[in-house]
């Protein structure tokens, strides 16, 4: 399973425009690492600067006066919670003579659970868990005899499966959406309704309300 849930839903956000406006949370580490550099007066974009109380005139260093990051209103946090490899599956075959069709169908499925907090009351505003289910299958036929002195071992067929990480990208997108609508007072469905069928995950049935995710995915804020 893919390890890239944060970020899908960043881009998630990052489609809704100027709807909103993102707040890097999930990998900071550049912007830590020149705040530490300015703090030691390392930093400079090679231009000079003055300072108000600095003696000796303008300096190369740039100044740092505290304030420049700006904080988030909510955040976004869970995770991929489910992975079923086989809940369904089955199959017919038969031959006569050695030779004969086969085939074979197969359902999985993956969930997502999601909420949006409050950051400064640490309130959880809206919870969302959706689970998307696979399908794939499997057909062929083949032959397995002899013609005179030769044995012949024929086999022709076809197999599929729904992109598994196409769908976790969808189900992620489609539980932002629902987290951004809550917040934002406004309706998701028209967006959704435009998504092919296939592609649309559905609610999760008799699960929890919020679940504890084992890590943080991903942060974000509003205006």
């Amino acid at each position: 399973m893919t390890q890239g849930g944060a970020l899908m839903v960043t881009s998630a956000l990052g489609k809704l425009g100027d709807r909103i406006r993102l707040a890097e949370r999930f990998d900071p580490t550049v912007a830590e690492r020149e705040l530490v550099w300015m703090d030691k007066r390392q930093l400079g974009d090679g231009e000079q600067h003055s300072v108000l109380g600095q003696p000796g005139g303008p300096v190369k260093w740039l100044p740092y006066f505290g304030g420049s990051l700006i904080g988030s209103d909510y955040f976004i946090v869970g995770g991929i919670t489910e992975v079923n490899y086989d809940i369904h599956s089955g199959g017919a075959e038969f031959a006569i003579n050695g030779i004969g069709p086969k085939a074979r169908v197969f359902t999985q499925s993956v969930a997502v659970d999601l909420r949006i907090v409050d950051t400064r009351s640490l309130i959880v505003v809206k919870t969302v868990s959706l689970t998307k289910q696979y399908t794939g299958y499997e057909t062929g036929a083949g032959t397995f005899r002899f013609f005179g002195s030769n044995l012949f071992d024929i086999n022709i067929g076809a197999k599929g499966q729904e992109p598994l990480q196409l769908g976790i990208r969808t189900t992620l997108e489609e539980a932002t959406l629902r987290l951004i609508g809550s917040v934002l007072k406004a309706d998701p469905d028209a967006c959704l309704a435009s998504r092919p069928p296939a592609l649309r995950p559905r609610p999760a049935t008799g699960r929890m309300a919020a679940v504890s995710p084992d890590r943080r995915e991903s942060d974000g804020s509003l205006p």
